[in-house]
Protein backbone atom coordinates (compact mmCIF):
# COMPACT_ATOMS: atom_id res chain seq x y z
CA UNK A 1 0.00 0.00 0.00
CA UNK A 2 0.75 3.69 -0.34
CA UNK A 3 2.70 5.32 -3.41
CA UNK A 4 5.01 2.99 -5.45
CA UNK A 5 6.66 2.43 -8.34
CA UNK A 6 8.25 -0.31 -10.60
CA UNK A 7 10.90 0.41 -13.88
CA UNK A 8 11.82 -2.41 -16.01
CA UNK A 9 15.77 -1.43 -16.46
CA UNK A 10 18.61 -2.66 -18.92
CA UNK A 11 22.69 -2.08 -17.38
CA UNK A 12 25.39 -1.87 -19.60
CA UNK A 13 28.37 -3.65 -18.19
CA UNK A 14 31.18 -2.43 -20.78
CA UNK A 15 34.04 -4.60 -19.10
CA UNK A 16 32.20 -7.91 -19.71
CA UNK A 17 30.34 -6.33 -22.96
CA UNK A 18 27.01 -8.09 -21.38
CA UNK A 19 23.54 -6.53 -20.63
CA UNK A 20 21.70 -7.44 -17.34
CA UNK A 21 18.07 -7.02 -17.58
CA UNK A 22 15.67 -6.33 -14.21
CA UNK A 23 13.63 -4.62 -12.45
CA UNK A 24 13.03 -1.81 -9.40
CA UNK A 25 10.40 -1.93 -7.44
CA UNK A 26 10.12 1.58 -5.41
CA UNK A 27 7.95 0.70 -2.23
CA UNK A 28 8.04 1.59 1.19
CA UNK A 29 7.55 -1.72 2.95
CA UNK A 30 9.75 -3.84 0.47
CA UNK A 31 11.62 -2.58 -2.26
CA UNK A 32 14.26 -4.28 -4.35
CA UNK A 33 15.87 -4.56 -7.16
CA UNK A 34 16.44 -7.88 -9.22
CA UNK A 35 18.32 -9.20 -11.87
CA UNK A 36 16.32 -11.36 -14.08
CA UNK A 37 19.30 -12.53 -16.56
CA UNK A 38 22.53 -11.03 -18.50
CA UNK A 39 23.06 -11.93 -21.95
CA UNK A 40 26.47 -10.86 -24.07
CA UNK A 41 26.38 -7.75 -26.21
CA UNK A 42 27.53 -9.48 -28.98
CA UNK A 43 23.91 -11.86 -29.33
CA UNK A 44 22.20 -8.69 -29.82
CA UNK A 45 23.24 -6.45 -32.97
CA UNK A 46 19.99 -4.23 -32.78
CA UNK A 47 17.27 -2.43 -31.27
CA UNK A 48 14.90 -4.76 -32.74
CA UNK A 49 17.11 -7.67 -31.21
CA UNK A 50 17.51 -5.98 -28.00
CA UNK A 51 13.76 -6.15 -27.40
CA UNK A 52 13.46 -9.11 -28.33
CA UNK A 53 15.49 -10.93 -25.75
CA UNK A 54 14.76 -8.62 -23.12
CA UNK A 55 10.75 -9.23 -23.79
CA UNK A 56 12.03 -13.44 -23.73
CA UNK A 57 14.01 -13.40 -20.82
CA UNK A 58 11.10 -11.83 -18.37
CA UNK A 59 8.51 -13.23 -20.26
CA UNK A 60 9.77 -16.84 -20.28
CA UNK A 61 11.53 -16.41 -16.33
CA UNK A 62 7.88 -17.00 -14.78
CA UNK A 63 8.50 -20.68 -15.65
CA UNK A 64 11.90 -21.02 -13.61
CA UNK A 65 12.26 -21.18 -9.95
CA UNK A 66 13.34 -17.33 -9.71
CA UNK A 67 11.61 -14.41 -7.88
CA UNK A 68 8.69 -12.93 -10.50
CA UNK A 69 8.53 -9.36 -12.40
CA UNK A 70 5.52 -8.87 -10.04
CA UNK A 71 3.89 -10.45 -6.86
CA UNK A 72 0.75 -7.71 -7.25
CA UNK A 73 0.17 -5.29 -9.83
CA UNK A 74 2.41 -1.83 -9.07
CA UNK A 75 0.63 1.77 -8.79
CA UNK A 76 2.88 3.22 -11.28
CA UNK A 77 5.07 2.16 -13.42
CA UNK A 78 7.79 4.99 -14.88
CA UNK A 79 9.10 4.76 -18.56
CA UNK A 80 11.90 7.12 -19.62
CA UNK A 81 12.27 9.00 -22.62
CA UNK A 82 15.67 7.37 -23.16
CA UNK A 83 15.53 3.93 -22.77
CA UNK A 84 16.47 1.61 -25.13
CA UNK A 85 13.62 -0.96 -24.08
CA UNK A 86 10.66 -0.25 -26.73
CA UNK A 87 7.54 0.69 -24.71
CA UNK A 88 5.42 -2.08 -26.47
CA UNK A 89 8.02 -4.88 -24.91
CA UNK A 90 7.56 -3.34 -21.63
CA UNK A 91 3.80 -3.40 -21.87
CA UNK A 92 4.07 -6.82 -23.01
CA UNK A 93 6.25 -8.08 -20.63
CA UNK A 94 3.77 -6.40 -17.46
CA UNK A 95 0.73 -8.10 -19.39
CA UNK A 96 1.88 -11.54 -19.37
CA UNK A 97 3.27 -10.79 -15.33
CA UNK A 98 -0.25 -9.63 -14.56
CA UNK A 99 -1.62 -12.33 -16.28
CA UNK A 100 0.51 -15.05 -14.10
CA UNK A 101 -0.51 -13.30 -11.16
CA UNK A 102 -3.01 -15.38 -8.51
CA UNK A 103 -5.90 -13.53 -7.86
CA UNK A 104 -6.41 -9.86 -8.71
CA UNK A 105 -9.13 -7.48 -9.22
CA UNK A 106 -7.42 -5.27 -12.03
CA UNK A 107 -11.25 -3.67 -12.13
CA UNK A 108 -10.64 -2.66 -8.53
CA UNK A 109 -7.54 -0.83 -9.38
CA UNK A 110 -8.87 0.91 -12.44
CA UNK A 111 -11.57 2.53 -10.54
CA UNK A 112 -9.43 3.15 -7.54
CA UNK A 113 -6.42 4.93 -9.49
CA UNK A 114 -9.19 6.78 -11.22
CA UNK A 115 -11.17 8.29 -8.22
CA UNK A 116 -8.12 8.85 -5.94
CA UNK A 117 -6.11 10.41 -9.69
CA UNK A 118 -3.12 12.16 -8.26
CA UNK A 119 -3.82 11.52 -4.62
CA UNK A 120 -2.48 8.29 -3.52
CA UNK A 121 -2.87 8.78 0.48
CA UNK A 122 -6.33 8.61 -0.10
CA UNK A 123 -6.37 5.41 -2.47
CA UNK A 124 -3.89 3.90 -0.15
CA UNK A 125 -6.56 4.74 2.80
CA UNK A 126 -9.32 2.91 1.12
CA UNK A 127 -6.49 -0.10 0.18
CA UNK A 128 -5.55 -0.54 3.90
CA UNK A 129 -9.48 -0.26 5.08
CA UNK A 130 -10.74 -3.19 2.51
CA UNK A 131 -7.05 -5.49 3.25
CA UNK A 132 -8.76 -5.16 7.02
CA UNK A 133 -11.97 -5.54 6.49
CA UNK A 134 -10.73 -8.71 4.27
CA UNK A 135 -8.75 -9.68 7.38
CA UNK A 136 -11.87 -9.77 9.73
CA UNK A 137 -14.03 -10.79 7.43
CA UNK A 138 -11.79 -13.61 5.87
CA UNK A 139 -12.95 -12.62 2.12
CA UNK A 140 -10.46 -12.00 -0.36
CA UNK A 141 -11.63 -9.46 -2.70
CA UNK A 142 -8.80 -10.10 -5.11
CA UNK A 143 -10.44 -14.06 -5.31
CA UNK A 144 -12.20 -12.87 -9.21
CA UNK A 145 -12.23 -15.11 -11.93
CA UNK A 146 -10.25 -12.99 -14.87
CA UNK A 147 -13.00 -11.01 -16.57
CA UNK A 148 -13.82 -11.94 -20.62
CA UNK A 149 -12.67 -8.81 -21.47
CA UNK A 150 -8.81 -8.80 -20.49
CA UNK A 151 -7.22 -7.15 -22.59
CA UNK A 152 -9.14 -3.87 -22.77
CA UNK A 153 -9.08 -3.57 -18.70
CA UNK A 154 -5.38 -4.11 -18.71
CA UNK A 155 -4.70 -1.36 -21.63
CA UNK A 156 -7.00 0.80 -18.96
CA UNK A 157 -4.53 -0.35 -16.37
CA UNK A 158 -1.59 0.28 -18.06
CA UNK A 159 -3.03 4.04 -19.35
CA UNK A 160 -3.41 5.15 -15.60
CA UNK A 161 -0.11 3.73 -14.48
CA UNK A 162 1.82 4.77 -16.86
CA UNK A 163 0.13 8.02 -16.94
CA UNK A 164 2.83 11.01 -16.39
CA UNK A 165 1.12 12.72 -14.22
CA UNK A 166 0.36 9.77 -12.31
CA UNK A 167 3.64 8.74 -12.15
CA UNK A 168 4.64 11.94 -10.34
CA UNK A 169 2.05 12.19 -7.82
CA UNK A 170 3.40 8.65 -7.09
CA UNK A 171 6.97 9.51 -6.77
CA UNK A 172 6.99 12.77 -5.53
CA UNK A 173 5.36 10.80 -2.28
CA UNK A 174 7.85 8.02 -2.18
CA UNK A 175 10.16 10.20 0.70
CA UNK A 176 6.79 10.39 3.01
CA UNK A 177 6.34 6.55 2.03
CA UNK A 178 9.28 5.38 3.63
CA UNK A 179 9.32 7.75 6.23
CA UNK A 180 5.83 6.28 7.36
CA UNK A 181 7.84 2.89 7.06
CA UNK A 182 10.29 3.45 9.28
CA UNK A 183 8.44 5.42 11.76
CA UNK A 184 6.08 2.38 11.55
CA UNK A 185 8.85 -0.15 12.02
CA UNK A 186 10.33 1.82 14.89
CA UNK A 187 7.02 2.25 16.88
CA UNK A 188 6.03 5.32 16.47
CA UNK A 189 2.37 4.64 15.15
CA UNK A 190 2.09 2.03 18.32
CA UNK A 191 -0.71 3.07 20.80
Amino acid sequence: MGPSAIELVLWEDHLKERFAVGVIHTHPFHPSIYVHGVFKKSLVNSTTELNRAIANLIVHSHNQDIVPILSSLPTSIMIFDDTPIDTKVIKHIFKRAAEDLESYNINDDCELLEEYAGDPWGRTAVQRDRAIESAVTGINPFDVARPADWDSIFDRWWYLVTEQEHVMSEVTECPNAYKGAIDFRNGRFAN
